[in-house]
């Protein structure tokens, strides 16, 4: 089990550019994610000011396969979307905690094996409540 962190650079953070983007972006990731994931696969996302000003996080954990699955997916709907509405996006980049290149590899060493348990179910439950 891997994760992913892919990092999406906006131009505006404003409630139409979210939803926007939601709608064409994060739940086409999402849908595809839940029907490729296995038993204690995760996803969560974070708006963050890195590495751009607006930018969405979204990570997820899972087996190889569907991780490269969903970096092709990202990769193909990036495109599609960039094409149809330039003015919406700024730039991507995989990386941890927004520093592009890096790999994301979770958080264990920063809250221990028991206390990232905890956040990673609390990310979930804010996850489900939207």
């Amino acid at each position: 089990m891997k994760w992913i962190e892919i990092n999406v650079g906006i131009s505006r953070y404003d409630r139409d550019t979210m939803l926007e983007l939601f709608l064409k972006l994060v739940d086409s990731l999402v849908t595809k994610f839940k029907g490729l994931a296995k038993e204690g696969s995760s996803w969560h996302f974070l708006w963050e000011s890195n590495p751009w000003p607006s930018t969405l996080r979204l990570r997820f954990y899972g087996d190889e396969e569907t991780i490269d699955r969903i970096k092709q997916e990202f990769e193909r709907l990036w495109s599609s979307l960039k094409a149809s509405r330039p003015d919406l996006l700024v730039d991507y980049c995989y990386g941890s905690h927004g520093e592009c290149g890096e790999e994301y590899v979770g958080e264990e060493d920063m809250y221990g094996s028991e206390g990232w348990k905890l956040v990673k179910k609390c990310l979930i439950s804010v996850r489900k409540q939207l």
